[in-house]
């Protein structure tokens, strides 16, 4: 009778293989193993896990994961032989910025250092700019010295003398500006906006007018020369200030009629330097005197500081006149010293008919000195 088949366990390993060992067969090894005693070939086993481990050379893996897992959650972990293991922190890195949100963070790097850049390089230039102006105006004032003390007491002394007799009230000195006693190239033209009255077929029927208004105190001159007869009743520098006048007159009934007068400019060069130097100070004092005018008719004063450094060039100009003046041009620096006297009256006494005179002096100085350009021009 055939013996019943023994079923027994086996594994492959490597394509080879093999049977697990039954109980008997496991008896037989164990007891083999006793009778060799302290043979060097048998296998050692030791109660301490991990002193087996060392002596079989094996590698637990088991050991290495659960270190690793407790390391990553940042737990502190003692081993078997006591030793701690400390997981250190890495450190959180920000995400990196990609697409339109890196190109925005780089052009607002690039915008802070251009705005940067410009500030300091300006800066920088106002300090150099500050540093060498200072110094030129330094050498500047030390150079001219006509900003000297004894020359601005000499201006004060000499306005002094004029205050009982004109009237003028006078500023401080250091507010005057020194007159250069080179002459300019070119004189520019005189420009003025004058209110026309009139215009008059003869002569006679023009002055028969022109003595009616300034018999009621109010100013009048006659163009010579002009056909038809022109009368101009009053002048401004601008178009506004000439208004001021109109008003004045359409509101007694005149008819009116403003006017812009342009005379030539004139080359120094056909004029003696003094001459010269006189004509264009006493252009910028005749535009002054005028604006003065009529400023007071429309408010009824005088800026005190307009008319004191008014006052201040008068003097100044006045001691540039030459003694060979032309007829023309007396007749306009008489002109320029009424007009100024007349408002220095008005500025003392607050008497309007002052500011007519005024008026009646600069319209005359007007064509006196259209007469003398048109002249030397063409001599």
């Amino acid at each position: 009778m055939d013996k019943p088949r023994e079923e027994r366990i086996s594994i492959k390993i490597n394509g080879k293989e093999k049977f697990a060992l039954t109980e008997q067969e496991l008896n037989q090894e164990i007891a083999a193993a006793k009778e060799a005693g302290d043979d060097d070939s048998c296998i050692v086993l030791v109660e301490n896990r991990e002193e087996q481990l060392e002596i079989n050379n094996i590698i637990d893996f088991e050991e290495r994961r659960i270190k690793r897992d407790t390391v990553k959650k940042g737990i502190q972990i003692t081993s078997d032989n006591g030793k701690k293991l400390i997981h250190k922190k890495r450190k959180k890195h920000l995400p990196k910025l990609r697409g339109k949100q890196a190109a925005n963070a780089t052009l607002k790097k690039v915008l802070f250092s251009f705005v940067l850049a410009i500030a300091i390089g300006t800066g920088l230039g106002y300090i150099v700019l500050s540093l060498f102006t200072d110094i030129a105006g330094e050498n500047s004032y030390n150079q001219n010295g006509q900003r000297g003390e004894a020359h601005i007491n000499g201006i004060a002394e000499e306005m002094n003398k004029g205050t009982e007799e004109t009237g003028m009230v006078h500023s401080d000195p250091s507010l005057s500006t020194p007159t250069s006693s080179v002459a300019p190239i070119e004189i520019p033209a005189m420009k003025a906006e004058v209110v026309q009255g009139g215009a008059f077929s003869t002569l006679e029927a023009a002055n028969e007018y022109a003595t009616k208004i300034k018999n009621n105190g109010e100013a009048a001159v006659l163009v010579p020369n002009s056909e038809p007869v022109l009368m101009f009743i009053g002048i401004g520098t601008r178009r506004s200030d000439a208004m001021i006048i109109s008003d004045y007159y359409q509101e007694k009934g005149q008819e009116v009629y403003i006017k812009t007068i342009e005379t030539n400019t004139i080359d120094t060069s056909l004029l003696n330097s003094h001459v010269a130097q006189f004509v264009s100070t006493g252009h910028t004092i005749f535009q002054s005197l005028i604006s003065a005018s009529t400023s007071a008719l429309q408010v009824g004063k005088l800026n005190n500081a307009v008319w004191n450094q008014l006052v201040i060039d008068f003097v100044e100009w006045s001691k540039l006149k030459p003694d060979d003046l032309s007829v023309d041009l007396q007749r306009f620096s008489e002109a320029i010293t009424r007009s100024h006297k007349a408002l220095a009256t008005f500025y003392s006494t607050n008497n309007d008919q002052y500011l007519w005179d005024s008026q009646q002096a600069l319209l005359e100085g007007l064509l006196a000195y259209q007469k003398w350009i048109d002249e030397t021009i063409t001599s």
